[in-house]
């Protein structure tokens, strides 16, 4: 590592900027396969857990070279925001992912599925094609069900009441998910866990 050990700027405190950096470039070394899922893991703790440059540059070992006192990163766009492993977007990024969400309208699940494989891992548009993804199969599969009771069991209409509500469901989901991914966001909060297909880099 380029860093002196005798270097009193290793023992400056870590800013947020500093460690933000550091998990961004642990989520590209994991997708770039340089480490596996445990060794991740040790190194996201290390980094989260870091209080110095010193031992910041620490979960980086091997990985890049580090500078005299602190991280050296190429300039990122944007801060992440929270720790973990999904990247904020750049403007570019964000049109990008909310496309992929209107996509749904035309291509159903299959462009979403097409753009995830497409995509760099762990990016941006990476994460919102597997949220549409995972909308779009998790409709295709919740619709199918309802349908299917609509056709063989009793109280019909009921069944086709909850069918049509459905589509309406899917319908502004859908819209939403995009507004929310061109603005940045994350498109579906606290709505991936109800998906058939759930958003997770460390599954290929």
């Amino acid at each position: 590592m380029g860093m002196m050990l005798n270097d009193p700027a290793a023992q400056y405190l870590v800013t947020d900027a500093q460690r933000d950096l550091a998990i961004q470039q642990l989520s590209r070394s994991y997708g770039e396969g340089s480490i596996d899922e445990a060794e991740l893991d040790r190194r996201l703790e290390m980094a989260l857990r870091a209080r110095n440059r010193s031992e910041l540059n620490q979960s980086l070992a091997g990985l890049v070279r580090v500078r005299t006192g602190g991280v050296a990163l190429p300039p990122m766009p944007a801060r992440l925001p929270r720790p973990g492993l999904e990247p904020a977007g750049t403007s570019s990024e964000n049109v990008g992912a909310g496309l992929v969400h209107l996509s749904g309208f035309f291509g159903f699940f299959l462009v979403p599925a097409i753009v995830k494989a497409a995509s760099v891992r762990g990016s941006r548009v990476w994460w919102e094609a597997s949220r549409a993804l995972g909308l779009q199969l998790s409709t295709l599969v919740y619709g199918t069900l309802v349908f299917a009771a609509a056709v063989l069991l009793p109280f019909s209409g009921l069944w086709w009441t909850i069918f049509s509500a459905g589509c309406v469901a899917w319908f502004l989901l859908t819209i939403v998910g995009s507004a929310r991914a061109f603005s940045g966001q994350r498109s579906f909060e606290g709505l991936e866990r109800f998906m058939v297909v759930k958003p997770n880099p460390r599954v290929s």
